[in-house]
């Protein structure tokens, strides 16, 4: 069984809490400013704006992704416990020092997935993971990606212990991996000193540090890129992306399209209201976009290439080959196949094998 350890909830107070301190989740967007190629999905300058509390350009959702962790977190833990044996406990150790010499500072804050009790009684901690499908090739091939290993030091400091487990499912979701993250007294040092340097210089000072090197996988998605880069990334960029925010209509269909796909039992529901949605684009802002944002919603349309042999499109364009045309198809007769095999169709073919035998 599962414990359900206590956690600060998603509640108001929670996020006043992460306001004040460094969480395990923000030392990508900390060390961004070190390493960019590292940390490549985070920004310095994005953790400033949310720390400070400024609104974003856009409504800031859940991904996906995000939802899909969320679930299987239980799921990640339950299969760690099969693997090695451990069991959970609901008590959470707290260290004074991150390394000899250094207290914990107050604004290293946070709350570890599960402390694990393994055999022969030690403890370590755990950190559920999930991954899509490139992250987890990477991992496979490469091992744990650095991204992922400062979130388990991060523990380690805040714990006192000398080992947290990394616990990835699989995309395919039938098996999952499992990688021990050994106390590092090189990386706490490096943390620690990023982390002064952000909390009592870069917030205290209140002016926007530089931002990381712009990229897509950084800032496409940012909820203060105009903010930031005085123009959303897709224009700075001049990519094919057309702003339909103004659509009220159609904001309000994407919405609904959200709940729907959201729901396991509303997918054709889900597949009409998509026609739906390309017909009032289509009927409202014309056939030719591929690719659009409507407020938080941004939209690619998936396209696949067809071929069919337009005959009639053919001989109007030349009528001198309809006879020949002609001669070649009708020896062709046209032929239909039922896709479902009845009883009477199987014991025709048993009547013919038995004759033909």
């Amino acid at each position: 069984m599962i414990p359900d350890l206590p956690r600060i909830r998603k509640s108001k107070d929670w996020h006043i809490q992460r306001m004040k301190g460094l969480g395990g989740s923000d030392w990508a967007a900390i060390l961004s400013d070190h390493y960019p190629h590292d940390y490549k999905w985070s920004c310095l300058r994005r953790l400033y704006y949310t720390k400070k509390g400024v609104k974003p350009d856009f409504p800031e959702m859940t991904s996906r992704a995000a939802k899909r962790g969320n679930i299987l977190e239980p799921v990640v833990a339950e299969l760690f416990q099969a693997h090695t044996g451990c069991t959970f406990t609901d008590k959470i150790p707290l260290a004074k020092e991150l390394y000899p010499g250094k207290p914990v500072p107050e604004w290293w804050i946070g709350n570890p997935d599960y402390i694990a009790v393994m055999p022969g009684n030690s403890t370590q901690g755990l950190e559920c993971k999930t991954m899509n499908s490139f992250v987890w090739k990477q991992f496979i091939e490469n091992g744990l990606p650095v991204s992922y290993e400062i979130q388990p030091q991060h523990y380690i400091g805040l714990t006192g212990l000398d080992v947290f487990h990394v616990a990835v499912v699989w995309p395919d979701g039938l098996e999952f991996q499992t990688e021990p993250v050994p106390r590092s007294e090189d990386m706490l040092r490096l943390m620690v000193d990023a982390g002064e340097w952000f909390m009592k210089k870069i917030l205290i000072q209140g002016k926007a540090p530089a931002h990381a090197p712009v990229s897509e996988q950084r800032c496409a998605g940012c909820v203060y890129a105009r903010r930031c880069l005085g123009q959303s990334y897709w224009e700075q960029h001049e990519l094919d992306l057309t702003d339909l925010s103004s659509d009220e209509i159609l904001y309000n269909f994407l919405n609904q399209l959200e709940a729907l796909k959201a729901d396991k039992n509303s997918v054709k529901l889900a597949d009409k209201l998509q026609d739906q949605i390309k017909s009032h684009i289509k009927i409202n802002h014309g056939d030719d976009i591929e690719w659009f944002f409507c407020r938080e919603h941004e939209i690619t349309w998936k396209k696949s290439m067809g071929s069919r042999f337009q005959k009639d499109e053919l001989l109007a364009d030349e009528p001198s080959i309809a006879p020949k045309l002609r001669a070649y198809t009708k020896f062709f007769p046209r032929r239909t196949f039922s896709p479902k095999i009845t009883r009477k169709s199987m014991n025709r073919w048993e009547t013919m094998r038995v004759v033909a035998g």
